[in-house]
């Protein structure tokens, strides 16, 4: 047996223990049945799985992340959109490049758009989004790792217009970044760096 944890609703570390043992084909079939309840959609069970098992998930499989650097240019050079997380969030005590966990029946498209939605309460279409590069996360929280489980993040870079109105987070100079930022999202924004070609 090996003791673990996961979250709750309320952000707390839950403790519990893992049993190391192969599932039996009864335990697998019981396995399939309750995933089968469980919809990791944007449509089904008003869009939320219930926080528990959407860590105990992100915890035991490899995730997939659209990171979406929103960035404009008032003439002063580019500046990017940094949101964050409530204070009891367990895994991000920072600001950091705004993203989302792609899930089922998702594709990047969708999720990139849902970001876009969800952090500036947009309406209108979606400007292009440009890939820049992506990360590869082991789970851990040394740099270039993620504390709730391993990851691969796609980061994309979507041009906005100066007065575009947000609902949460603010722009910041690119040239000039504040020091709260998560660890592994200062390596996306050394990125943009160099694709925008900002000078240090």
């Amino acid at each position: 047996m090996v003791k673990s944890g996961i979250i709750d609703g309320s952000g707390a570390k839950v403790k519990h223990e893992i049993d190391k043992k192969p599932l039996s084909l009864e335990e697998q079939e019981e396995l399939i049945r309750l995933m089968g309840r469980v919809a990791i959609t944007t449509k089904e069970n008003n869009g939320v799985i219930p926080k528990p098992i959407f860590m105990a998930w992100l915890d035991s499989f490899y995730a997939n992340s659209a990171e979406v650097a929103f960035v404009r240019d008032q003439g002063n050079g580019p500046e990017v959109f940094l949101t964050q997380r409530p204070s009891n969030d367990p895994f991000s005590k920072g600001k950091h490049v705004t993203g989302s966990i792609i899930i089922p029946n998702q594709t990047l498209r969708d999720a990139i758009e849902r970001v876009w939605r969800s952090e500036f309460g947009a309406k209108e279409e979606l400007p292009p989004a440009e890939f820049v590069d992506f990360f590869e996360r082991t789970k851990g929280t040394g740099p270039g790792q993620v504390a709730r489980g391993q990851e691969i993040g796609f980061l994309f870079l979507v041009r906005v217009v100066a007065e575009c109105p947000t609902t949460k987070g603010a722009f910041y100079p690119l040239r000039s970044m504040p020091d709260d930022i998560l660890e592994h999202h200062k390596i996306m924004i050394l990125t943009l760096k160099k694709y925008l070609k900002v000078n240090h």
